[in-house]
């Protein structure tokens, strides 16, 4: 009891540096402001009840237990709050919206029960529905000890609620928690609702449980780092005519710049002629459907930003554009060309309009064009992964993973996804197995959301049935289109092609792709080919080999640090020199490489199509050459075997072999024939997959939703740390060194270190390669490989052992085929 008489004198406090009362109420107008920001149904009322989640969601931080923890670090079970927390939202919510749906309080509790969390299982038989025993337990003396805090709390609530009969409210809500028949009377009413919810299995639900977990989570993060405001409180407008402006000024884009130019320009004008024809209030989702080369980056760039201003005009809210791709090279790359498009209007963007996210970005947020003012690293970590830009490049995984989750960091960003423009940039890569899942989910975000979606591809997947959406170019491009002739070649040993390609690179001069199904039949024709050239081959800093005769040497795969990766594409596009690359299909979508000649192991219709779009990119030669070739290993078995689902092989041979010859010019065979492999697609995937994971969206069934995966995985992944060179040195003694600072941190610096940390592990990640290994070959690399936090770390002395320069890691008891 002592100690409830010392901290009766101590003003409440939820951090270590915010009292209880700013913080509730910072949270609680901000979650009410982010919804009054949104275009969406019932928008006022959940304003209202965001505004009482918001208010509720630390109640429990108030009792003697949880000041101890924050004041002398005292630790205690009774010091936790988030349930007693959300069973005064719940009251609340009730209190004030009686005659509402009963939802909406089971939503309130939910969210604020797991806002320290991910959200969890809701079911009749499991999670005890409401409250267990041993929590019960704790309920009933965090009651008896708040019950000696009424009067602060009465204070506080009186000026939160703007309301005089505060005190017998909350008097009221302890009474009804006070007692043992009471409180399990409260409780059963919970569990009663929670169990109607889940009967009516309805996808509303998940969305909406999502949508104010997002506004709680965002709202939270913001007063928590002390930035305390609503970030783009005066959003930023676009000159609906940039895109046009960029191409005036640094391209030829009339007919005097060449015929592919030519072409590129009737798209781009025939797509925006298109968007402006179409009524924006019954469509909303979009398909930007050309051939590879042919300029979608900036076509689609162009049609978001000016359909961004109409739906301003006509629904009355500014959407943010999301333009997502599956692979970071493909990021990095448009990237620049959206920064290039936007230095146009802005000498240096500020990223309020424009930010890239992912595991590799950098945490730095810069509020206007002064350098100095960049945020300090715990402030920039949540604006930016709380999704606060204009415009936000990113990856499918953060952003599915955003939308099918019951992960807390990643459902943060939710709210934001709402009202906004979806840009899907090669979404034929999401699995085959999703797709049905994707239209349903994506179905939703446009009608209720009142988002809008663009898909580009030369391969458009069969995810939207052709009514659902608005085409904004025709299919006149493919046959316009003539750039390589492809063949499809017999089957070979490793060791035959080999042979052919090496005879191949010495009868001609021009550039060769070779495009294979794993990295060690990569590794193993890069070795061959440079021990044939050998001579006095020299290798820069980056890995690139330069042969003799001053013919370069690239490996491109994902075994290789991701530094290293971007420096080959880039030297792959700025260099004259002739070019041999050796690489895996992480070119294949997107990467803005061209190549005279390309060989490509058999694989997926559309991994085929889009390897083509490597080979004679921009009309460099009259015609470029495609060899589709079937390789198969030591062993007899098909490359393709290792990494590709059988479905996908089984219908990409039953239109090869129904092809009417061997040889096809580009305009004869991608269009007709890809319609032909989405049609054998359809009778052959089951939904079996999207109609699981869309049975446990409407179930509420959060735990089974975390199994979600756009990439599959045969074995675990090991990421590794490859000390490389002076930087990689320095970026490891910099987060040991701050991982060491946290441990004895003081509470005031614990998420400004955090921040830092997080920052400096982005640096990391540039020299990290995630290997998937058996254990057994972990066991065996313990000896020589450091573990940090989740990294292992390969050290210089190792190098040698342990990973090339120019292949990559190296495993001298080899890892299987099924690594991609």
């Amino acid at each position: 009891m002592e100690n409830d008489k010392i901290s009766s004198f101590i003003e409440l406090k939820s951090h270590p540096n915010k009292l209880l009362e700013e913080h509730l109420k910072e949270v609680g107008e901000l979650s009410k402001e982010i919804v009054e920001t949104k275009n969406i149904r019932n928008k006022q009322f959940l304003a209202e009840v965001a505004y009482l989640i918001g208010i509720a969601h630390d109640f429990g931080k108030a009792t003697t237990f949880f000041q101890n923890k924050i004041h002398s670090d005292e630790k205690t079970q009774y010091a936790k709050h988030s349930c007693i927390s959300s069973l005064f939202c719940y009251y609340l919510i009730q209190r004030y919206f009686p005659n509402e749906n009963y939802r909406f309080r089971i939503y309130g509790w939910i969210v604020v029960r797991r806002h320290h969390g991910n959200l969890r299982k809701i079911h009749p038989t499991e999670y005890n529905m409401c409250i267990n025993r041993s929590e019960k337990e704790i309920l009933k003396k965090q009651i008896e000890n708040l019950l000696t805090k009424r009067e602060h709390l009465n204070k506080i609530y009186r000026k939160l609620l703007n309301n005089p009969q505060a005190d017998q409210l909350i008097d009221e809500f302890f009474n009804e928690l006070r007692s043992e028949n009471t409180m399990d009377k409260f409780l059963k009413k919970i569990k009663f609702e929670l169990r109607k919810l889940w009967k009516e299995k309805n996808i509303e639900h998940y969305f909406s449980i999502l949508f104010l977990y997002s506004v709680l989570l965002d709202a939270d993060k913001l007063s928590g780092c002390n930035y305390g405001r609503l970030p783009l409180k005066n959003r930023e407008t676009l000159d609906e005519n940039i895109v046009d402006k960029h191409l005036f000024n640094n391209y030829r884009i009339d007919n005097e710049g060449g015929w592919i130019d030519g072409l590129r320009k009737k798209a781009y004008k025939q797509a925006i002629e298109n968007l402006n024809k179409t009524d924006i209030k019954k469509n909303k989702i979009f398909c930007l459907t050309l051939p590879t080369g042919l300029g979608k980056t900036l076509t689609g760039m162009s049609v978001a930003i000016k359909l961004r201003n109409r739906v301003s005009a006509e629904y009355g809210f500014l959407p943010k554009i999301i333009y997502a791709a599956p692979f970071l090279s493909i990021i990095d790359q448009n990237k620049r060309v959206y920064e290039d498009v936007l230095k146009n209007a802005f000498e240096d963007i500020p990223s309020t309009l424009f930010f890239a996210h992912h595991h590799l970005s950098d945490i730095l947020y810069r509020e206007n064009n002064e350098e100095e003012k960049l945020l300090e690293p715990e402030k920039a970590l949540v604006l930016i992964e709380g999704w606060h830009s204009e415009i936000i490049v990113t990856t499918f995984m953060q952003l599915f993973y955003s939308l099918i989750t019951n992960r807390n960091r990643a459902i943060r960003k939710f709210h934001n996804i709402v009202n906004s423009i979806i840009i899907l940039d090669e979404p034929q890569t999401m699995p085959v197995k999703y797709w049905k899942l994707m239209e349903r989910v994506l179905n939703y975000f446009t009608n209720e959301y009142n988002c809008f979606v663009i898909l580009m591809s030369a391969t458009q997947p069969l995810i939207f049935e052709d009514r659902m959406y608005i085409e904004l170019t025709n299919e006149s491009y493919f046959k316009d289109v003539n750039r390589y002739i492809i063949k499809f070649n017999v089957e070979y040993s490793l060791e035959e092609f080999k042979n052919i390609l090496i005879e191949k690179i010495k009868n001609t001069d021009k550039d060769i792709m070779i495009i294979l199904n794993t990295i060690e039949s990569c590794k193993n024709l890069y070795a061959n080919i440079k021990k044939e050239f050998n001579g006095k081959a020299t290798s820069n800093e980056f890995g690139v080999c330069r042969l003799e005769d001053g013919t370069l040497l690239f490996n491109l795969s994902t075994n290789i640090i991701p530094l290293h990766r971007l420096k080959r594409i880039e030297k792959i596009r700025e260099s004259s020199s002739r070019k041999i690359i050796i690489t895996t299909q992480l070119v294949e979508a997107g990467v803005d490489i061209s190549s005279s000649i390309v060989f490509r192991d058999f694989s997926p219709f559309d991994s085929i199509i889009q390897s083509a779009g490597r080979c004679n990119r921009h009309f460099e030669i009259d015609k470029g050459i495609i060899n589709v070739v079937t390789l198969f290993d030591k062993h007899n078995r098909y490359f393709y075997q290792y990494i590709y689902d059988p479905v996908l092989m089984d219908a990409t041979k039953k239109v090869v072999n129904s092809l009417s010859k061997n040889e096809l010019e580009e305009n004869s065979f991608v269009l007709s024939n890809h319609f032909r492999y989405r049609e054998e697609l359809l009778t052959r995937v089951s939904s079996n997959e999207s109609d699981m994971i869309m049975s446990s969206i409407e179930k509420l069934d959060f735990d089974k939703i975390s199994e979600f995966k756009l990439i599959e995985e045969d074995m675990p992944n090991v990421d590794i740390f490859i000390e490389i060179d002076d930087k990689a040195t320095e970026c490891l003694k910099t987060y040991k060194k701050k991982i060491e600072e946290l441990k004895n941190a003081d509470k005031t610096k614990v998420f400004a270190l955090l921040a830092e940390i997080e920052q400096n592990k982005r640096y990391l990640y540039q020299y990290t390669i995630s290997v998937p290994i058996t254990k057994k070959q972990i066991n065996e690399l313990e000896n020589v490989i450091e573990n940090i936090e989740t990294f292992k770390i390969v050290r210089k002395e190792n190098l040698e052992n342990y990973y090339d320069i120019e292949t990559g890691f190296r495993n001298d008891k080899p890892v299987s085929y099924d690594i991609l």
